[in-house]
């Protein structure tokens, strides 16, 4: 979830309830603010990792996660997890900077190479000049 600059992006494409998850209690605070500052609910925020979520089963018909994969702990889990929340046929969307340095580290392709086989992957689209790339995955039983 992150401090929430990305909601009002994420807002302008559903009316639904969006539901974010961050490692840090101070970033969820920032967040919280900027989600009561802009009126961008409904939005319930959660403490969690991304390895690990505290969410049931077949929960969600769309999952985001927005930047930072490729220095999770273990993206291979945070993956699994990902589709493991993700209803059938649902997707996953990874959207993930891809600075000279994480090109040069080889970076870029980390979610690919430790897909599980819960997702199998329908689109990579780079954008802005190629320093982010968007990744939709599609969750699978």
């Amino acid at each position: 979830m992150g401090t929430g600059a990305n909601l009002p992006y994420i807002r302008a494409r559903t009316k639904g309830l969006l539901v974010g998850l961050d490692i840090s209690e101070e970033t969820l605070r920032i967040c919280l603010r900027r989600i009561e500052r802009l009126g961008l609910g409904p939005i319930r925020l959660f403490l969690g990792c991304a390895e690990y979520l505290p969410f049931a089963s077949n929960t969600f018909d769309r999952v985001l996660i927005g930047g930072g994969i490729s220095y999770f702990s273990n993206p291979g889990l945070a993956l699994a997890e990902a589709g493991r929340v993700a209803v059938e046929d649902g997707l996953v969307v990874v959207f993930e900077q891809a600075s000279f340095l994480e090109k040069l580290l080889g970076r870029i392709d980390i979610v690919l190479k430790r897909l599980p086989p819960n997702l199998r992957p329908l689109e990579r689209r780079w954008l802005f000049g190629g320093k982010f790339y968007l990744l939709k995955l599609r969750a699978c039983a």
